[in-house]
């Protein structure tokens, strides 16, 4: 399958469906009696169908804000990169006005854990937490009483370090 000089291959389809439902369907299975298993499947099904959309958008609009951090006019974007015509990329620009909060915050938990775990100074938290925009202090030293450094409030995402792999990660994901 080629959508738009991408190549989906079906057997990255296969395995994505293939994940979710087999959460999907585990999950129902796990319901007592057949009725239970078919109200489930049901409100699964209604879920899903306002879900799919929703990414879809959200997925058009992070590409959108991603072509606008390149920096690239939209005639730059065209023609030989096969990113499309003017209007498709016009379209996609335009979407990034239009981010979904959810993907907002997976992205930037993304760029502080990288930035996190790429730090190379003395002081990360001299250097660098406390001054990423969003850092709460106080909700940091709420979840941190014992002040072992573990563990940062941005922006409400709580960001961890794992002592025995080195690495920062977010807790919600």
């Amino acid at each position: 399958m080629t959508t738009g000089g991408y190549d989906v291959e079906p057997h990255e389809v296969d395995a994505t469906v293939r994940a979710v439902l087999d959460e999907v369907l585990t999950a129902a299975a796990e319901h007592p009696d057949l009725i239970a298993q078919y109200h489930e499947l049901t409100r699964t099904q209604r879920l899903w169908e306002v879900v799919g959309p929703r990414i879809v958008h959200a997925l058009v609009a992070e590409r959108g804000a991603v072509l606008r951090a390149t920096g690239l006019r939209q005639v730059d974007l065209i023609g030989p990169a096969l990113l499309g015509t003017q209007q498709h990329v016009s379209k996609i620009m335009r979407a990034a006005d239009d981010r979904d909060p959810v993907a907002v915050r997976i992205v930037s938990v993304g760029v502080w854990v990288n930035q996190l775990n790429s730090y190379q100074g003395d002081n990360i938290w001299d250097d660098l937490i406390r001054k990423i925009d969003g850092y709460d202090d106080e909700a940091t030293a709420e979840l941190d009483p014992s002040d072992r450094s573990d563990v940062c409030v941005i922006d409400g995402a709580v960001l961890r370090f794992d002592q025995q792999t080195g690495e920062w990660y977010g807790a919600d994901q």
